[in-house]
Protein backbone atom coordinates (compact mmCIF):
# COMPACT_ATOMS: atom_id res chain seq x y z
CA UNK A 1 0.00 0.00 0.00
CA UNK A 2 3.02 2.29 -0.03
CA UNK A 3 2.93 2.79 -3.79
CA UNK A 4 3.29 6.41 -4.83
CA UNK A 5 0.39 8.48 -6.08
CA UNK A 6 0.80 8.63 -9.86
CA UNK A 7 -0.19 11.90 -11.50
CA UNK A 8 -0.55 12.42 -15.24
CA UNK A 9 -1.29 15.85 -16.63
CA UNK A 10 -2.95 16.08 -20.04
CA UNK A 11 -4.12 12.49 -19.67
CA UNK A 12 -6.61 12.63 -22.55
CA UNK A 13 -6.10 14.26 -25.92
CA UNK A 14 -7.58 17.74 -26.10
CA UNK A 15 -10.50 16.81 -28.39
CA UNK A 16 -11.52 13.78 -26.29
CA UNK A 17 -11.20 15.72 -23.05
CA UNK A 18 -13.24 18.62 -24.47
CA UNK A 19 -16.15 16.27 -25.25
CA UNK A 20 -16.01 14.76 -21.75
CA UNK A 21 -15.71 18.12 -20.04
CA UNK A 22 -18.57 19.57 -22.06
CA UNK A 23 -20.80 16.62 -21.16
CA UNK A 24 -20.19 16.78 -17.42
CA UNK A 25 -20.15 20.56 -17.10
CA UNK A 26 -23.19 21.00 -19.35
CA UNK A 27 -26.91 20.86 -18.63
CA UNK A 28 -27.64 17.31 -19.81
CA UNK A 29 -26.26 15.24 -16.92
CA UNK A 30 -28.70 14.40 -14.10
CA UNK A 31 -27.01 15.12 -10.76
CA UNK A 32 -28.30 13.58 -7.53
CA UNK A 33 -28.12 15.25 -4.14
CA UNK A 34 -26.14 13.48 -1.38
CA UNK A 35 -25.99 14.89 2.14
CA UNK A 36 -23.14 13.86 4.38
CA UNK A 37 -20.42 13.38 1.74
CA UNK A 38 -18.15 10.79 3.37
CA UNK A 39 -19.78 10.47 6.75
CA UNK A 40 -23.22 10.83 8.30
CA UNK A 41 -24.32 14.44 8.52
CA UNK A 42 -23.48 15.81 11.95
CA UNK A 43 -25.55 18.68 13.25
CA UNK A 44 -26.56 21.25 10.69
CA UNK A 45 -23.42 21.52 8.52
CA UNK A 46 -24.77 23.41 5.53
CA UNK A 47 -21.67 22.66 3.44
CA UNK A 48 -21.64 18.87 3.84
CA UNK A 49 -23.28 17.80 0.58
CA UNK A 50 -22.44 17.07 -3.01
CA UNK A 51 -24.11 15.91 -6.18
CA UNK A 52 -23.21 12.60 -7.80
CA UNK A 53 -23.89 10.81 -11.04
CA UNK A 54 -23.46 7.01 -11.05
CA UNK A 55 -21.92 5.71 -14.25
CA UNK A 56 -21.07 2.10 -13.35
CA UNK A 57 -21.83 0.14 -10.17
CA UNK A 58 -22.67 -3.42 -9.09
CA UNK A 59 -21.56 -4.90 -12.42
CA UNK A 60 -23.87 -2.76 -14.49
CA UNK A 61 -23.80 0.40 -16.55
CA UNK A 62 -25.94 3.07 -14.87
CA UNK A 63 -25.58 5.97 -17.31
CA UNK A 64 -25.44 6.79 -20.99
CA UNK A 65 -22.17 8.58 -20.21
CA UNK A 66 -20.41 5.22 -19.83
CA UNK A 67 -19.24 5.33 -23.45
CA UNK A 68 -17.38 8.56 -22.68
CA UNK A 69 -15.31 6.64 -20.11
CA UNK A 70 -13.67 4.31 -22.63
CA UNK A 71 -10.58 6.48 -23.27
CA UNK A 72 -9.91 6.64 -19.53
CA UNK A 73 -10.50 2.90 -19.05
CA UNK A 74 -8.18 2.10 -21.97
CA UNK A 75 -5.54 4.53 -20.69
CA UNK A 76 -5.43 3.09 -17.18
CA UNK A 77 -5.65 -0.49 -18.52
CA UNK A 78 -8.69 -1.63 -16.54
CA UNK A 79 -8.95 -5.41 -16.17
CA UNK A 80 -12.05 -5.34 -13.98
CA UNK A 81 -14.24 -2.40 -13.12
CA UNK A 82 -15.67 -1.84 -9.63
CA UNK A 83 -17.35 1.58 -9.86
CA UNK A 84 -17.37 4.85 -11.76
CA UNK A 85 -19.10 7.95 -10.51
CA UNK A 86 -18.90 11.67 -11.07
CA UNK A 87 -18.83 14.05 -8.10
CA UNK A 88 -19.91 17.67 -8.28
CA UNK A 89 -19.32 19.94 -5.32
CA UNK A 90 -20.45 23.54 -5.27
CA UNK A 91 -18.48 26.63 -4.36
CA UNK A 92 -18.16 27.47 -0.68
CA UNK A 93 -17.11 30.77 0.92
CA UNK A 94 -14.18 29.06 2.63
CA UNK A 95 -12.56 25.84 1.53
CA UNK A 96 -14.11 22.76 3.16
CA UNK A 97 -12.51 19.33 3.47
CA UNK A 98 -14.97 16.47 3.14
CA UNK A 99 -13.31 13.97 5.46
CA UNK A 100 -10.74 11.23 5.02
CA UNK A 101 -12.10 7.99 3.58
CA UNK A 102 -11.27 4.93 1.48
CA UNK A 103 -13.29 4.37 -1.68
CA UNK A 104 -13.70 0.62 -1.18
CA UNK A 105 -13.59 -1.96 1.61
CA UNK A 106 -10.95 -3.92 -0.32
CA UNK A 107 -7.68 -3.15 -2.04
CA UNK A 108 -7.90 -2.10 -5.69
CA UNK A 109 -6.96 1.11 -7.51
CA UNK A 110 -8.65 4.50 -7.56
CA UNK A 111 -8.30 6.96 -10.41
CA UNK A 112 -9.51 10.54 -10.06
CA UNK A 113 -9.95 12.56 -13.25
CA UNK A 114 -10.25 16.30 -12.70
CA UNK A 115 -12.72 17.83 -15.16
CA UNK A 116 -12.16 21.49 -14.36
CA UNK A 117 -9.42 23.61 -12.83
CA UNK A 118 -10.28 24.95 -9.40
CA UNK A 119 -8.50 25.63 -6.14
CA UNK A 120 -10.19 22.48 -4.80
CA UNK A 121 -7.84 19.54 -4.33
CA UNK A 122 -7.48 16.00 -3.01
CA UNK A 123 -5.47 15.60 0.17
CA UNK A 124 -4.12 12.30 1.48
CA UNK A 125 -3.64 11.08 5.03
CA UNK A 126 0.12 11.04 4.44
CA UNK A 127 0.03 14.79 3.69
CA UNK A 128 0.37 14.56 -0.08
CA UNK A 129 -1.92 16.78 -2.11
CA UNK A 130 -3.14 16.71 -5.71
CA UNK A 131 -4.34 20.04 -7.04
CA UNK A 132 -7.51 20.11 -9.12
CA UNK A 133 -6.26 20.81 -12.64
CA UNK A 134 -8.42 19.89 -15.62
CA UNK A 135 -7.37 16.80 -17.56
CA UNK A 136 -5.17 15.64 -14.67
CA UNK A 137 -5.45 12.01 -13.60
CA UNK A 138 -4.33 10.74 -10.19
CA UNK A 139 -4.05 6.99 -9.52
CA UNK A 140 -3.52 5.48 -6.08
CA UNK A 141 -4.29 2.46 -3.92
CA UNK A 142 -7.96 2.57 -2.91
CA UNK A 143 -7.00 1.95 0.72
CA UNK A 144 -5.04 5.21 0.90
CA UNK A 145 -7.28 7.50 2.91
CA UNK A 146 -7.99 10.75 1.12
CA UNK A 147 -10.41 13.67 1.13
CA UNK A 148 -11.71 16.05 -1.47
CA UNK A 149 -12.23 19.72 -0.81
CA UNK A 150 -14.64 22.31 -2.06
CA UNK A 151 -13.47 25.21 -4.18
CA UNK A 152 -13.84 28.94 -3.64
CA UNK A 153 -12.88 30.13 -7.13
CA UNK A 154 -15.43 28.41 -9.39
CA UNK A 155 -19.15 27.63 -9.20
CA UNK A 156 -18.46 23.88 -9.18
CA UNK A 157 -15.69 21.32 -8.84
CA UNK A 158 -16.25 18.17 -10.90
CA UNK A 159 -14.22 14.96 -10.75
CA UNK A 160 -14.64 11.44 -12.06
CA UNK A 161 -13.86 8.65 -9.61
CA UNK A 162 -12.97 5.21 -11.02
CA UNK A 163 -12.35 2.16 -8.81
CA UNK A 164 -10.85 -0.81 -10.64
CA UNK A 165 -8.40 -3.67 -10.89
Amino acid sequence: MNEPIRITDGFLTTPIFAVMQSAFLGAEIPWYYNKGINKPLVGNDLTDYQFTHKIYENNRVCSDTFELMQPILDGIKVRSLVRIKANLSTRTETQQSYGLHCDTDFECLTAIMYLNTTNGYTVFENGERVDGIENRLAIFNSQLRHAGTSCTDSQVRVVLNVNYF
